[in-house]
């Protein structure tokens, strides 16, 4: 069954000190499903130490900026850190991010401090690990809003995840729009930015996290008021007809050739 949370009401929980960490303001907001997933926002200001990714993940920022070498990354950026990221000091100026796939259903990023003067130990080099930033890092507002299959419905496809099912997409309704009922093959969480989602038995407003577990089927969902969210699909979505037959299928294999549309820019890099 479907779980709606409240994710602006959340409170900012201290992180307290950190010795890879210098900066005065270190908060988070920690979320969770019935399901057991988790959902974790960050909110940084100051600097992170040189650190090591021990698996993927990825993130969306909401607000403030982040520095990574000679990038910028500010709001609306989606990027992927893949597993073995080492990653130079990074500087945060009142960064708001999180919303991030990771295997296993949750944020939990796994990182290890490396030593104050930022060289990566040798035995990390043994083991392959290098300096690789991120896999992808996607500039939404470069991109052009697309067809989504739904008539109202526009999406901007930010990543669909090689060989896989799983995709992270924007997706924009507009007012008097409808999703068709609906079949989540794998789990879903949807993150309502602006508008209002309404279900039969429930909404969601801005600032929800809306939550579909594996193999939940969901009914119609109208839009009174334009809509925009994240969407983080784990698996196929299938649209189903009125009598339950298969209309059609979104996921990371079916939106793949969408990648190369992109226009000139979109990619950071």
């Amino acid at each position: 069954m479907r779980s709606i949370m409240d994710v602006d009401g959340a409170p900012w929980q201290d992180m307290g000190p950190h010795p890879a960490f210098d900066g005065p303001v270190r908060g988070c907001k920690r979320l969770h499903a019935p399901t057991g997933k988790q959902l974790l926002i960050f909110r940084f200001d100051g600097v992170a130490h040189a650190h090591l990714h021990l698996r993927p993940t990825s993130f969306f920022m909401t607000g403030g900026s982040m520095a990574l070498r000679d990038r910028t990354v500010g709001p609306g950026m989606w990027g992927l850190e893949p597993t073995g990221a080492i990653h130079p000091a990074t500087t945060f100026h009142d960064a708001v991010y999180g919303y991030g796939m990771t295997p296993g259903l949750d944020i939990g990023v796994g990182i290890v401090s490396l030593p104050p003067d930022g060289k990566v130990p040798p035995m990390l080099e043994k083991a392959g690990f290098a300096v690789d930033e991120l896999d992808d890092l996607v500039d939404s507002a470069a991109l052009d809003w697309t067809p989504s299959g739904v008539d109202g419905v526009a999406m901007k496809l930010l990543h669909p995840f090689e060989g896989s099912s799983a995709f992270s997409a924007l997706y924009r309704a507009e007012a008097g729009a409808r999703l068709p009922r609906r079949r989540y093959v794998g789990p879903t969480d949807q993150f309502v930015f602006e508008g209002q989602a309404r279900f039969d038995d429930a909404e969601a407003g801005a600032g929800t996290w809306i939550h579909q577990p594996l193999g939940s089927t969901e009914g119609e969902v109208r839009f009174e008021i334009a809509t925009e969210w994240l969407q983080n699909s784990y698996g196929p979505v299938l649209d189903l007809g009125a009598d339950g037959a298969i209309q059609g299928i979104t996921d990371g294999f079916s939106l793949t050739a969408q990648a190369g549309k992109r226009v000139q820019g979109a990619y950071v890099n």
